[in-house]
């Protein structure tokens, strides 16, 4: 079973006969890296790759930042807080000291690679205390709500303790979100969506709905965590089972000295159980060193940073010859790359190579379901033409109610009960039942594109 990732190109002349580029599946099962500045096909040569995964029948497990990945008919699209949901809090078996310590590392992990602050010793024992009081009283899954306010009363009870105010604050102040308004719907659960469905063909998490960089992190780094957990019961395989793709790596796998995160875990120990890892970023420096380091597969395209172009020549050709590389990868044209997959075929050398075939041309061309972001433009999907014809008062109030929770009275609101019901005939986003306004399962969907819109 081979990946035909497209031309190879010899003084910029493709070889459209004998001179297609491909290589073993078996590259990716010791991971790989896609490399490449804004508009260089990074995206474009990622697509490709999920397309040769697939025609080779390897599951994939997709997170797609921005909403471009969705052009596959097969496969199946998790959209948060739209029947895709995850518990944060819950953990596996029934040792709860174990257990509270599993998620005690995936908040240290989410705080660590979002806000490049771990938990400090008091945050992590205030953590472990609510929890573990909670799962000793109760069986059912805490909720994100419920902890935030259990830490809020340890804040009071503590008031008077130098530095316990400061450190509950903080927790509060990054967790609150994930409780209230569109992210509780995606966060704020005692039930996870999450099963062994994820080993089985294409599976897409659609992180474009969601309205922060925050909340994408902490959702990527959740569903990661259960991968890892779920591959370490796995018996060990020389098969490809499951290949992760990571789209913006960088910004749940950042450049942390001395730091080994969730991602780099999977990397380093998930290899020999038959789960994979691709990571794209547009500047590799910014990428943990530990995953660039255990990949096999280095695909780069156009790079312009020195930083950038030396890291990567690093890992693709020896000292001796990275000077000759350096114009190489500043030339490469939009959809080039250089790639090395230490194939002796090619006298384990770094290839350059026009990405893409004649066959691949329907992927390249199609254009995703959801938005897409386009150099100077954006293409919209329907919900995003709705909200572009719904007058801004109407946004405004849908905006309101969204990040209210849906607990808005019409007195809250400064507009008249008779003009909340003609907005609700004639959009039929929201209801007025007395004198509580709540949003319809229309109207939700509009709220969540506005916000990942804004």
């Amino acid at each position: 079973m081979s990946v035909r990732l497209g031309f190879r190109l010899r003084d910029n002349v493709p070889y459209f006969s004998s001179d297609v580029f491909c290589f073993p599946l078996d590259c990716f099962g010791r991971h790989a890296c896609v490399f490449g500045r804004t508009g260089s096909g990074k995206s474009t040569t990622a697509k490709i790759v999920l397309y040769e995964l697939l025609r080779n029948g390897v599951s994939v497990l997709v997170f797609d930042r921005v909403g471009e990945f969705n052009v596959f008919d097969c496969g199946r699209v998790l959209v948060p807080g739209e029947g895709f949901r995850v518990a944060p809090l819950a953990f596996e078996g029934d040792d709860v000291v174990s257990g509270v310590e599993s998620i005690v590392s995936l908040f240290n992990n989410f705080f660590f690679t979002t806000y490049f602050c771990p938990l400090s010793p008091l945050q992590a024992r205030v953590l472990r205390d609510v929890l573990e009081g909670y799962y000793y009283r109760f069986s059912e899954i805490m909720k994100v709500s419920r902890l935030v306010e259990e830490i809020k009363v340890v804040q009071s009870r503590y008031s008077r303790v130098k530095g316990w105010v400061e450190g509950c604050e903080a927790l509060v102040s990054r967790l609150y979100p994930f409780s209230k308004g569109v992210l509780a719907k995606v966060f704020d659960s005692s039930e996870d969506s999450l099963d062994r469905v994820l080993f089985d063909g294409l599976t897409i998490v659609d992180l474009s709905v969601l309205p922060t960089d925050e909340a994408k992190n902490f959702l990527t780094n959740i569903v990661c965590d259960r991968v890892y957990r779920l591959g370490k019961r796995l018996e060990p395989s020389n098969r490809l089972k499951l290949v992760i793709v990571v789209d913006e790596a960088h910004n749940v796998a950042p450049y942390i000295p001395n730091y080994i995160g969730v991602l780099e875990k999977i990397a380093i120990e998930l290899r020999k159980y038959g789960i994979s890892l691709i990571t794209v970023s547009t500047r590799p420096t910014l990428v943990s060193k530990n995953i660039i380091a255990n990949s096999n597969l280095i695909i780069s395209h156009s790079l312009t940073s020195n930083e950038d172009i030396r890291l990567v020549l690093n890992y693709m050709v020896n000292e001796l010859e990275q000077e000759s590389f350096i114009p190489v990868l500043r030339t490469l044209n939009v959809g080039e790359a250089l790639v090395q997959a230490n194939l002796p075929e090619y006298g384990c050398r770094a290839i350059k190579v026009k990405v893409g075939l004649p066959e691949h041309e329907h992927v390249i061309s199609a254009r995703p379901r959801y938005i897409q972001k386009e150099e100077g433009e954006k293409v919209y999907d329907e919900l995003s033409k709705v909200c572009d014809q719904i007058p801004a008062y109407v946004k405004r109030i849908l905006y309101t109610i969204a990040c209210s929770g849906e607990n808005l009275t019409v007195k809250s609101l400064p507009i008249s009960k008779r003009k909340l019901k003609e907005i609700a005939y004639t959009y039929n986003i929201i209801e007025v039942r007395g004198d509580k306004i709540i949003l319809t399962e229309y109207g939700s969907k509009i709220a969540r594109r506005l916000l990942a819109i804004k």
